[in-house]
């Protein structure tokens, strides 16, 4: 009997629909996160300033950035979210075309934006 059962895996049940599932799954997710917040920021908040003090940044440096915990940089990093994506969007007319001569992209470069 065990020489049969040798070489076949088990399979797991499939309950539900892959939609019903990813709609369970984000109140799950969401509810993961928020549990696991305190700890996250405690281990950020931990190596931030072990690495402060192993390289001695935070005894010589009189910067505000450094002054700050890195949880509330990183808030207020997150806080302006039309800044961060303007940050994080790629200026395609400032990029270079592989295989085209410089004068014939400058041509073809419209008028730059001002805002």
């Amino acid at each position: 009997a065990e020489a049969a059962s040798v070489g076949h895996k088990r399979r797991r049940e499939q309950t539900g629909t892959a939609c019903s599932n990813s709609e369970a799954l984000w109140p799950q997710i969401q509810s993961y996160e928020h549990s696991l917040m305190p700890f996250r920021e405690a281990t950020i908040d931990y190596w931030n300033r072990k690495a402060q003090l192993s390289s001695g940044a935070g005894l010589t440096q009189k910067f505000k950035a450094l002054n700050q915990s890195i949880l509330s940089q990183v808030q207020q990093q997150l806080a302006d979210k039309s800044r961060l994506v303007r940050r994080t969007q790629l200026k395609r007319s400032d990029a270079r075309v592989l295989g085209k001569p410089q004068q014939q992209q400058q041509q073809q470069r419209p008028p730059a934006e001002t805002n």
